[in-house]
């Protein structure tokens, strides 16, 4: 065993492992989830972040409730029980009404794009990286003689 090279790999472990912890907490920040259930007929409107943002709306229902989105709309995708898009505007939001004969259930998960966010993500990524080579570091501290 060399003690020198186990406690540079141990080193930067903890290293990969602030990086990585710090970049998820970071980026968890920016992303926001709201759940909630409509009765038919009821609306809720959810406000999102100001500037440019990803959002999904997923519903448990094989048919799509009315989704009113206001702000510039980018790009739309159809999904099975769910729309994702992306929205910009300097007050965006999603209005959800419920326009069928039975109760759903919505959940709504926005992200705003932000150079912080892609920064987070990649220090989380590096984090990892460097993360699993002190581990590799280690081991090999540990069985070289």
């Amino acid at each position: 065993m060399r003690k020198n090279i186990v406690v540079i790999g141990l080193i930067v472990l903890v290293v990969g492992l602030v990086l990585g912890v710090s970049g998820f907490l970071i980026a968890k920040g920016s992303i926001d989830i709201i759940s909630f259930n409509l009765s038919p007929g009821q609306e809720k409107t959810i406000e999102l972040r100001s500037g440019e943002n990803t959002v999904n709306v997923g519903y448990n229902s094989s048919l799509p409730p009315k989704i009113l989105i206001e702000g510039t709309v980018s790009n739309i995708t159809y999904l099975s029980n769910g729309q994702a898009f992306i929205v910009s505007g300097t007050s965006p939001s999603v209005n959800v009404e419920n326009n069928l004969t039975e109760p759903i259930s919505v959940t709504i998960v926005s992200t705003e794009i932000s150079r912080s966010l892609v920064l987070a993500s990649l220090a989380f990524l590096i984090g990892l990286i460097v993360f699993f080579v002190g581990i590799g570091i280690t081991i090999y501290g540990l069985v070289k003689r």
